[in-house]
């Protein structure tokens, strides 16, 4: 019977004894948001690979519609190239000379203009769709506001240098 006694002490005490926590679970990561950036900004992705490259396009005041005001006409006229380059960047010049940098962001067809820095920059964003063919890309306005950059791209096809 003490033996009973003992075994069952040892089961009572060990019953009470304080028990172990359990581990606390790791902690879970609470998102972020990223910071907000500037007006006219686009988030910058992945290149847009199948537009990478240069193209041209030389415009003649006849291609614009006749509500286009002249001095718009005459400031749009003449030869266009745009590089688009890897990193979203892009580099336009107008008769030889460089008038704008900005940036870019593709999605599928669809291509969006960004903040622009030059002589002719445009102050807003602007999208369009965009169709590779034969080596020319043409521009479908979806939605912008600046003028001179809906000249620029809508007029003509513009072709890809090889």
């Amino acid at each position: 019977m003490a033996r009973l006694a003992v075994v069952l002490f040892a089961l009572l005490a060990s019953a009470c004894a304080p028990i172990e926590p359990e581990p606390a679970p790791m902690p879970v990561p609470i998102p972020v948001a990223a910071p907000s950036a500037a007006p006219g900004a686009i988030p910058m992705g992945p290149p847009a690979v199948g537009l990478v490259g240069d193209y041209t396009v030389t415009l003649a005041e006849t291609d614009f519609a006749a509500t286009v005001p002249d001095a718009e006409r005459k400031g749009t006229a003449g030869a266009w190239d745009i590089a688009f380059h890897q990193g979203n960047h892009l580099v336009v010049t107008h008769n030889g000379k460089e008038v704008l940098q900005g940036t870019y962001q593709v999605n599928g067809n669809q291509i969006t203009f960004g903040e622009d820095t030059g002589p002719y920059a445009c102050r807003a964003p602007g999208t369009y769709t965009w169709q590779m063919n034969n080596g020319l890309v043409t521009f479908t306005r979806v939605q912008d506001a600046c003028q001179g950059r809906v000249l620029a791209l809508t007029s003509r096809p513009l072709t890809r240098r090889p």
